[in-house]
């Protein structure tokens, strides 16, 4: 069995109320989540909603029927190291399930049920994570190519190697992982390929991308689904 955790806090240095303000349809990238959870068959009362704030985390959580759980203020500061406070978050959820730990950051994400089965197989992974492909043509800072070549040597795009990106935005845990290493990723973790695309919420510009991707990516895959 598993609980998720959508880790929201209520403030955002970078991008102001970036967890909690319209982000498609007076939705916020909270309700998007927890929307592709149950959508992916999980029970609104396996989802927690951790935020620091209980009167903007609310409205959503009386939304779709999900629990809250009180992020201590201290947990929301850029020093706290992130082993505390997943740590304290995850002891918050009773009971001994599994964790799946959700950030909001890539709308885009929607291969929940995918990593879950994968997960529930029981093959010796004490985490699941996951990863993106890559391929570009990379160089160090001195401009030294890696992977392919300059000159007669150049390497197309379609034979570039490729590697491997953590988008952060899904993981799930034993709750032994969560507390021996209080991070996304455990001792013998699966690397879950995506192979959707995705975003990253860091900036103001990344949000507003962020809103028009997921605009489209609605748009496109309801014309699939009604052709």
């Amino acid at each position: 069995m598993i609980d998720f955790i959508i880790a929201a806090k209520s403030k955002s240095t970078r991008v102001p109320n970036k967890n909690w303000r319209p982000f498609h349809n007076e939705l916020c990238l909270v309700d998007i989540n927890i929307e592709k959870l149950i959508s992916a068959g999980i029970a609104p009362e396996s989802i927690y909603v951790s935020c620091d704030d209980a009167a903007i985390a609310m409205p959503v959580v009386e939304r779709w029927g999900v629990e809250f759980i009180r992020r201590d203020s201290e947990l929301c500061e850029n020093h706290v190291s992130l082993t505390k406070c997943m740590r304290e978050i995850a002891a918050q959820v009773p009971g001994q399930n599994n964790i799946g730990w959700c950030h909001v950051v890539d709308p885009l994400f929607d291969e929940y049920r995918a990593c879950i089965d994968q997960f529930e197989k029981n093959d010796g992974h004490d985490s699941l994570v996951v990863a993106h492909a890559w391929k570009g043509h990379l160089m160090t800072p001195s401009g030294q190519p890696i992977g392919w070549s300059f000159g007669e040597h150049h390497t197309i795009s379609q034979h570039l190697p490729a590697f491997m990106t953590m988008p952060f935005c899904f993981s799930i845990l034993t709750r032994s992982c969560i507390k021996e290493f209080g991070y996304y990723v455990g001792k013998t973790p699966y690397w879950f390929q995506s192979h959707g695309h995705h975003v990253d919420i860091n900036t103001e510009l990344d949000f507003a991308i962020a809103q028009h991707a997921y605009k489209a990516t609605s748009a496109y895959f309801e014309t699939k689904t009604n052709q």
